[in-house]
């Protein structure tokens, strides 16, 4: 999640400079993102992760993110993670 953060902090500081937004004047963050009609970036990442989860079972089944999921979830083996 610290990644996360360090990236919405970097889109905040880019909003305010296209915006004109420098070091004495201050805007909340809620105000910044309702004033650029954005959201938090998080937002975006977490939904691009929903979807890279739903492409990868339609996907080939010699993709490595295929095969380790279906190594994950073979329950004929054990131990497992």
């Amino acid at each position: 999640m610290g990644n996360v953060l360090g990236l919405e902090s970097f889109y905040r500081r880019q909003l305010r400079q296209l915006l004109g937004i420098r070091h004495p004047r201050r805007i909340s963050n809620a105000a910044l993102y309702k004033r650029c009609n954005a959201r938090p970036l998080r937002y975006r990442i977490t939904k691009a992760r929903w979807v890279l989860f739903g492409q990868v079972p339609r996907g080939s089944d010699r993709n490595p993110a295929f095969m380790q999921m279906a190594r994950y979830f073979d329950s004929s083996t054990e131990g497992g993670w």
